[in-house]
């Protein structure tokens, strides 16, 4: 799966606000991201439904690929 990159300013400013909020910069990416997210009719409506996470780990439970 591609992994997109953070400018280096983007990093550092993150940090700060880490640092500012006392809250890990993993879940100030994750809630940044679902908030862009949701303007565009969130994840659900994003991403095809055979391509969704959920489903994938549903079908691997039962056996099928």
């Amino acid at each position: 799966m591609y992994q997109p990159a953070l400018r280096p300013e983007q990093i550092r400013a993150l940090y700060y606000l880490k640092l500012k909020l006392g809250r890990p910069m993993t879940e100030l990416v994750r809630e940044a991201v679902e908030v862009y997210l949701q303007d565009f009719g969130g994840s659900d409506q994003l991403i095809p439904p055979s391509e969704r996470g959920d489903q994938f780990h549903l079908s691997r439970e039962r056996g099928s690929r």
